[in-house]
């Protein structure tokens, strides 16, 4: 619905709804404790890969998925914005 507004015209609708907002990516504790196991054997199978890591968001998406059967996408998700917020990686367009 906001997506397409420019930043101004977000700030506008928020501001003025009446109600409240629910956060789309709300974090349970659960997943947030399976999100931060995951992340430093992520990190470590990342490290292991030197030059062959993955380079678009799609790929590095597959290869934990791959890397790590038992992850749910919830978890995938939360432990690729985990990496994105620590600054383990950097996104450009597609290319990460």
């Amino acid at each position: 619905m906001l997506g397409n507004l420019p930043v101004k015209e977000k700030f506008r609708a928020v501001l003025s709804h009446g109600g409240s907002f629910v956060c789309p990516m709300r974090v349970t504790p659960e997943l947030e404790a399976a999100s931060q196991a995951l992340l430093a054997a992520v990190i470590e199978n990342l490290r292991k890969r030197g030059a062959a890591r993955p380079k678009t968001l799609a790929t590095l998406k597959k290869a934990i998925a791959a890397s790590f059967k038992q992850a749910s996408p919830e978890v995938i998700d939360a432990v690729l914005a985990l990496l994105r917020e620590n600054g383990y990686t950097a996104e450009d367009g597609n290319k990460v």
